[in-house]
This record gives C-alpha cells, sequence and structure tokens, in this order.
C-alpha cells in the first residue's frame, strides 16, 4: 500500500534507456552557456535560460499592476506602476536569494516604471521623434 516501503529504500523506476545504449538523438543547445543562469544546486536541477527570468519578470509586472489598478481604482496612477515594478524586483532578488538585490530592484524598478508612466502622461519626450 501506500508508504509501504517507509523505513527502506524508495523503489526504484525503470531506466528510460539501458546503462551505455547510445543515445539516438541530442537535442542541440537553444543558446550559448554564457546566456545560462545557474540555479541552485541544493535541488540538482539543470540551469534554467535567463529569458525565462525576464518573461517571468514581466508577467508579474504586469499582472501586479493591472490589480493594483483595479484594487485602487485608479487605472492611470502612477503607482500602480511603481507597486509592480517593486513586486517585480523582489521577485529577482527572491531567485537571486539575496535580500540586498531584491530591495535595490524593488527601488529600482519601481522608480523606473512610475516614472515611465508621467513621463507619458505628461507628454515628455526625452529622446525626440524617431529619424527615418
Amino acid at each position: 500500500g501506500a508508504g509501504s516501503w517507509l523505513g527502506s529504500e524508495p523503489p526504484r523506476l525503470p531506466p528510460v534507456r539501458a546503462p551505455g545504449a547510445p543515445l539516438l538523438w541530442k537535442a542541440p543547445p537553444l543558446l550559448p552557456s554564457s546566456f545560462l543562469c545557474q540555479s541552485s544546486t541544493a535541488f540538482s536541477s539543470p540551469p534554467i535560460p535567463l529569458f525565462v527570468s525576464t518573461a517571468t519578470l514581466g508577467a508579474v509586472f504586469g499582472a501586479t499592476t493591472c490589480l493594483t489598478a483595479e484594487l485602487r481604482d485608479a487605472p492611470d496612477d502612477p503607482l500602480n506602476y511603481f507597486i509592480g515594478g517593486c513586486v517585480s524586483g523582489a521577485v529577482l532578488g527572491a531567485r537571486a536569494h539575496s535580500f540586498a538585490t531584491g530591495s535595490t530592484a524593488c527601488a529600482g524598478f519601481g522608480i523606473l516604471a512610475a516614472l515611465f508612466k508621467i513621463s507619458k502622461k505628461e507628454g515628455w519626450n526625452l529622446l525626440g521623434p524617431p529619424k527615418l
């Protein structure tokens, strides 16, 4: 039954291929090794590509910004963008296992996001029109 192996070695799964058998196909690397982040060795998981982290940060920023806009009933408030940027920075710090990284990224991302929203609302033109 369930848990019948408690106190002894857990059951082992059969191997996917016989030991020593050649691999039929090996996938080429999608990114060079310089683009890979090393994940925690405590879980012995493979390295995670960097774009997964930035996609996650973008999703966290968008979801948090929209959620705070709905909860505060203020859709154009720069504070929503600050909160979204801050939460994204905190996620980055949690992924890096560093409070200093998280708090710095929280402040930096939050201020940049709020300034971006303010610049859109006020019509700031920092770079000028595109040259075609």
